[in-house]
């Protein structure tokens, strides 16, 4: 039986939500008080409260991914069942039409059967250049 409050089961769901872009079922998934932070990304402060996550994620990931698929390869039991650690991967289509590719490792803490905590560690270096990919493709194009 699987444990709707446990940071695995809505480590699980918010993954899922992030790949079809459902940042509605994202605000449901998010405590209040939530905080995400992407202390590699170019902005690394955290964002805290529902509404202001959310509003983050539709600009930042909305603007910049039109498809992802995520694969959980690794998921680290924690003493606290609350408390998830996963490795994951990702391969996805930006809107500019380029492939992305990524690594993460992500940490989860639920409270109440809702994301507490979303920490997620990935690899700059990737985003960057397939955002530079995306505006030289974008340059080429515009001056076709």
């Amino acid at each position: 039986m699987i444990d709707e409050n446990s940071g695995k089961y809505l480590f699980r769901k918010l993954l899922g939500y992030l790949e079809v872009l459902d940042f509605d079922s994202i605000a449901e998934l998010l405590a209040p008080d939530a905080e995400i932070q992407f202390p590699f990304g170019a902005d690394s402060a955290p964002r805290i409260g529902r509404d202001r996550i959310v509003d983050y994620l539709r600009v930042e990931m909305g603007g910049f991914v039109k498809s992802m698929k995520f694969d959980v390869e690794h998921e680290f039991e924690c003493a606290d069942p609350a408390w998830t650690i996963a490795e994951y991967s990702s391969v996805g289509v930006l809107t500019s039409g380029v492939c992305y590719e990524n690594r993460y490792v992500g940490l989860l803490q639920a409270r109440n059967g809702k994301v507490a905590i979303f920490r997620e560690y990935f690899n700059p270096v990737r985003t960057a250049e397939a955002a530079g990919a995306g505006a030289s493709s974008a340059s080429s194009t515009q001056s076709v």
